[in-house]
């Protein structure tokens, strides 16, 4: 059975992910812009990213909410103080990005939020700086997590090239090519000790194995890495 996935990056390109038997367990997107004075990573995810980290990172609660342009931005900071998030909450996703220690004022994240024009869509959210900015996308992914832990991180197709490892790969039963390079702390030789670079005509990804559990099959990585094609259609 053949997945088939359709996300909207950041920038507005749509991208096509289709793989083999194993399902879509969560995904996640991100871009960064930079600019004079000003230069900031966010991280898109569905409903519910921002309580998530909420629970599970910052082991806090939403601290305060405000009000930026028709959006609602929440705001928390970690037990300890070491860290903050501050999301913007839309129809269908939510716009992240993390501080170290205390969150700035409310009006230094209301002036970050309100340069970003959003448009909220269920295949993805798409967010750029205002054209008065002058702020330019330094790079953007989409990262797709399938049910064993696997991923497939797609950099934006205005920044693979300069990611596409040199050389030739070896070539990949979709039509593409794959590179891979060993990781550390793993053994020496099966499938799940490495990473994996696949490259298409118009995408690149980079697809890391998950944790080796005991109930896993080492073979059941190879053949669904040899499943996977990727393309990127511009908006």
């Amino acid at each position: 059975m053949s997945n088939t996935f359709v996300r909207r990056a950041p920038s507005g390109h749509v991208l096509t992910v289709e793989w083999d038997q194993k399902k879509l367990s969560s995904e996640v997107a991100g871009v960064r812009f930079a600019g004079s004075k000003y230069g900031r990573a966010f991280q898109i995810g569905t409903r519910g990213f921002h309580d998530d980290a909420c629970r599970h990172i910052l082991k806090s609660t939403t601290a305060k909410a405000l009000k930026v342009g028709r959006h609602e931005v929440r705001l928390a900071t970690s037990a300890e103080g070491d860290a903050s998030i501050a999301t913007l909450i839309g129809d269908y996703h939510e716009l992240m990005t993390v501080f170290s220690g205390p969150a700035p004022s409310e009006n230094t994240i209301a002036g970050l939020f309100s340069v970003l024009e959003i448009a909220d869509m269920t295949e993805g959210l798409v967010v750029r700086p205002s054209n008065a900015t002058l702020l330019t996308q330094m790079n953007e992914n989409v990262m797709l997590v399938n049910d064993t832990l696997d991923s497939v991180d797609c950099v934006g197709p205005a920044h693979a090239k300069a990611n596409k490892p040199k050389g030739r790969g070896a070539k990949k039963g979709r039509g593409g090519e794959v590179w891979r390079r060993p990781l550390p702390g793993r053994g020496k030789g099966r499938p799940r000790d490495f990473a994996y670079t696949i490259g298409f005509r118009s995408a690149l990804g980079e697809v890391m194995p998950g944790p080796v559990q005991e109930d896993q099959k080492d073979a059941d990585l190879a053949p669904w890495l040899d499943s996977i094609e990727l393309a990127w259609q511009k908006d």
